[in-house]
């Protein structure tokens, strides 16, 4: 991508402000060298009369690392050898489409140039890293949010309309850009499908798209190889009680008693495996928990850079019949991996779901 601007291309900040959580964006800014320290109003103030060519590179960079990884919801499929292989040689084979998707990638459109885009699929790039090849695509999507109306700004009687209603909610939809990925491996047999998940998006609309992706990647090759994704409602219990492995800062679990708790962490430093009124329960209770959704932080350190990426595997209470998504008899299928800057922490969450598979699965990854 051309940025050919005299100034610094303020679309680079939309698209950072788009795309990441504050605290990522502020981080991967001080990265580039700017300071994020005014907001995002603040920044563009800053920065829309003054060049910065190297921190846009570095951060044009970054946004394609993002767009491979940043807040997804991912699903893996083992595959032998020989489809691997064929799905490589297909998405090496594919060039991207003459579209604006694909001009502007990796900076995302303003919510205005979406209204006129398509909401089907649009391959915007083929990525390849030493880690594996992957078909980028472009699309939007409506979301649903729903946000408080102020009453004494919106109404002309508000002391009528407070009479009758505590709040007034409004739903607000909003067009969102998303980067969904078909991403083959080069060094295991474990083949992705990561599609955004961005925040208001519901299960249901991720499975959604989760499985028209997995259509595409099936349409690239003979046979259809992806098939059932692996489950990995077994790695919740074996990740929450292996002590030391990351931090915990959600935990629903089921008891012995019949009951079903739902734990967080407001400080976001302690692990909930040594809270001491989640130890006082479980130690009142005698027998073991059986966890059905938790989230979980790794903080680490690489090449100077801090990390803190975060994994949510989210089964339910009632277990086979409603969990996991449109795959029958799943019970977690997908995982959702978030606060990723780029391919280290994504890969590093990767890997510690992988040291926690069956056996059978383990070895497709290693």
């Amino acid at each position: 991508m051309n940025i050919g601007f005299l100034y610094m291309d303020l679309r680079i900040l939309s698209s950072l402000e788009a795309r990441m959580p504050w605290t990522l964006a502020n981080r991967a800014m001080k990265r580039a060298g700017l300071d994020g320290s005014q907001g995002w109003d603040g920044a563009r103030a800053k920065y829309s009369s003054t060049d910065h060519p190297e921190a846009e590179t570095f951060l044009i960079g970054l946004l394609r690392q993002h767009a491979l990884c940043g807040e997804k919801m991912t699903k893996f499929y083992a595959v032998g050898d020989a489809v691997k292989a064929e799905l490589l040689e297909a998405i090496n084979g594919l060039s991207p489409a003459d579209h604006a998707f694909a001009e502007r990638y990796p900076l995302v459109m303003s919510e205005a140039e979406l209204t006129e885009q398509t909401s089907e699929p649009v391959l915007v790039s083929v990525e390849r890293t030493d880690d594996g090849v992957g078909a980028v695509f472009a699309q939007t999507i409506k979301l649903t949010s729903r946000e408080q109306i102020p009453i004494g700004e919106v109404f002309n009687d508000p002391d009528t309309v407070r009479e009758r209603y505590d709040e007034v909610i409004g739903l607000k939809f909003e067009a969102v850009q998303m980067f969904n990925i078909i991403w083959v491996p080069h060094h295991d047999g474990l083949v992705e499908v990561r599609t955004d998940f961005p925040r208001g998006m519901r299960q249901e609309l991720a499975h959604e798209i989760q499985s028209q992706f997995k259509a595409i990647a099936n349409s690239l090759v003979e046979g259809s190889p992806l098939e059932q994704p692996i489950d990995l409602f077994p790695l919740i219990s074996s990740i929450y009680e292996t002590v030391g492995e990351g931090t915990v800062v959600e935990l629903s679990f089921k008891t012995s008693t019949a009951s079903i708790k739902n734990e967080k962490m407001r400080r976001t430093r302690l692990c909930l495996r040594d809270e001491l009124y989640h130890k006082g329960g479980k130690d009142a209770l005698g027998t073991r928990i059986e966890p059905f959704k938790v989230s979980i932080r790794w903080e680490f350190q690489h090449e100077g850079q801090a990390y803190q990426p975060e994994l949510t595997l989210a089964g339910t209470s009632r277990g086979q019949q409603t969990a996991g998504g449109p795959e029958k008899g799943q019970l977690v299928s997908g995982a959702v991996i978030k606060n990723c800057i780029g391919m280290v922490d994504y890969e590093h969450v990767k890997a510690k779901m992988v040291a926690h598979m069956p056996s059978d699965e383990g070895e497709a990854a290693s």
